[in-house]
């Protein structure tokens, strides 16, 4: 039997695009002589669909799409689509012969970003399909996951081919979770495995795609690409090779943040963008990745030095958006910035300077930046990393504006990291070296360096992994690195205090497990 992995791109909601995307696969599938092919989960209708599954239009719509996919796809070869069914069920639906079988998914996950049990039911009833000398059993994305007392394929028996259909989102090590799942299933199971995910970025989720598959011995026999649509090809009949997939991880992960910009861009049906460039490390790893997102041509960097702003901030911006080859203004923000103070005089009269004046200079820059973004229809991408935003380190309606915050879910040292790789495979320092080696500093102050304010970032971002992502109390944190349990419950207080301000943030591209938005619920 030959298999197609189809690894699609679904548009939430755009049922005639991913219908006509569904139908010309398998056509082309066909040509290709598969006997099956399978699509990732909600494949029709996108993933996560969340509150428009409280609408009866988007339910009709959906029921319409697939009458049209069961008169239009081809008889003769089997397809495996993920789509919403009546009474709310989350199923994998097999077209053939024009005939329409399913199997609901049974594990609906309510951790991280997901909140299925709010829109759908579990099935407790589980079908081998016998197609064309093979027994399938079907599951789908949470159905395979080892998070629960039980899996559906413990209750099933006889099947020798294992699909599983997915919307698994990306994250920094996912893919090796997902090969350990699959692998332990396929031994244990002594069956075949396939695993076909979801591509693409709906608003702060980005689905990396990489469909693979096991033989019953556990060898990886094939692997797609990562964050493409693609359609790759199994023979189960044929003798294949076991495969070793190695990934640079910071690959991945600029791969990831790109698609996550492309795709909200194309979606939103936006082409522009603009950047606050202020010298330093994350506009600047920002303004490289929207380059490659969307194009030189559709992204602009707006300079906007100020009264304590470095010259080399400056020429090191203008020789980044030399290399980018990325159009560039340069605003001189003091002439506003004096008279802000000068029209706040009466109200400040004998007032020493302070932070205020700090954030005055940082919504001037907001401003800018959204002053240009109305007029010529370009989203403001936010250059604050999660060291940033996860401390408070960050000014509101100021350095916190934008549409997208594209490193919002990367730590200041991950940052410097992932720069490092991309001018390695560059092969010239793309993101200019003084960018890298300089001190942090938001220059709002003479002479102002980040750790000023905060610990080193070798120390700060330990601790915030431990306490977000890893949910370690301070004590535990304290005593796993030898760190004062002073400085770590400082740390967690500014966590706390800013939980204000991150509401207001702009959503956040998730690459970690634990990233600022639908995944984390604090009450402020």
């Amino acid at each position: 039997m030959i298999i197609a992995l189809a690894q699609m791109n679904s548009h939430i909601g755009n049922f005639d695009k991913n219908v006509e995307k569904i139908i010309n696969w398998t056509k082309k599938a066909k040509k290709n002589n598969a006997d099956l092919v399978v699509f990732p989960e909600l494949a029709l209708c996108g993933y996560p669909p969340q509150d428009l599954l409280d609408r009866k239009s988007f339910w009709k719509k959906n029921e319409e799409s697939l009458e049209y996919l069961k008169k239009k796809l081809p008889k003769d070869i089997g397809v495996i689509v993920g789509s919403i069914r009546e009474k709310r069920y989350n199923s994998a639906l097999f077209f053939y012969d024009g005939r329409v079988k399913h199997q609901d998914k049974t594990l609906l996950p309510t951790y991280d970003v997901f909140d299925e049990r709010r829109y759908f039911f579990p099935t407790e009833e589980w079908t081998v399909f016998e197609f064309k000398g093979k027994h399938l059993f079907l599951t789908v994305c949470e159905d395979i996951w080892d998070n629960y007392s039980f899996n559906p394929f413990d209750r099933v028996e006889n099947y020798d081919l294992l699909i599983n259909i997915s919307a698994s989102p990306f994250e920094v090590g996912k893919l090796q979770k997902r090969h350990k799942l699959l692998k332990e299933i396929c031994k244990r199971e002594s069956c075949l495995g396939i695993y076909v995910n979801m591509v693409g970025a709906n608003d702060e989720i980005i689905f990396d795609g990489t469909s693979f598959a096991f033989d019953e011995n556990g060898e990886l026999l094939l692997q797609s690409h990562g964050f493409i649509e693609e359609m790759v090809y199994l023979n189960t009949e044929q003798q294949i090779q076991p495969i070793q997939k190695e990934i640079h991880p910071f690959d991945r992960l600029e791969k990831a943040l790109v698609m996550g910009i492309s795709d909200y861009f194309s979606k939103t049906g936006f082409k522009k963008a603009v950047i606050g460039l202020s010298g330093g490390m994350d506009s600047a790893m920002v303004l490289a990745l929207a380059s490659k997102a969307l194009g030189n041509e559709n992204v602009k960097a707006i300079l906007m030095p100020g009264p304590y702003s470095t010259d080399h901030s400056v020429t090191d911006a203008k020789k980044l958006c030399e290399n980018l080859k990325v159009e560039y203004f340069i605003i001189d923000i003091n002439p506003i910035y004096e008279q802000m103070l000068m029209s706040l005089k009466k109200i400040f009269n004998n007032t020493k300077k302070d932070i205020t004046e700090e954030n005055i200079q940082s919504r001037i820059r907001g401003n800018v930046l959204m002053a240009y973004s109305n007029k010529f229809s370009a989203l403001v991408l936010n250059t604050g990393n999660k060291s940033e935003l996860s401390t408070g380190y960050c000014t509101l309606y100021g350095d916190m504006a934008g549409a997208l915050a594209v490193i919002g879910d990367i730590y200041k040292t991950e940052v410097y990291e992932l720069a490092r790789y991309i001018n390695k495979y560059a092969r010239f320092d793309l993101i200019p070296e003084n960018i890298i080696k300089k001190a942090p500093s938001a220059e709002l102050a003479p002479d102002q360096k980040d750790e000023d304010s905060l610990p080193p970032y070798d120390i700060l971002d330990p601790i915030l992994y431990e306490y977000l992502e890893k949910n370690k109390s301070a004590e535990e944190i304290s005593q796993n690195y030898d760190f004062s349990l002073d400085l770590v419950n400082d740390v967690i207080h500014k966590v706390f205090r800013s939980e204000y301000k991150r509401i207001q943030a702009p959503i956040v591209l998730k690459v970690s497990s634990k990233a600022f938005g639908s995944g984390r619920r604090i009450p402020i």
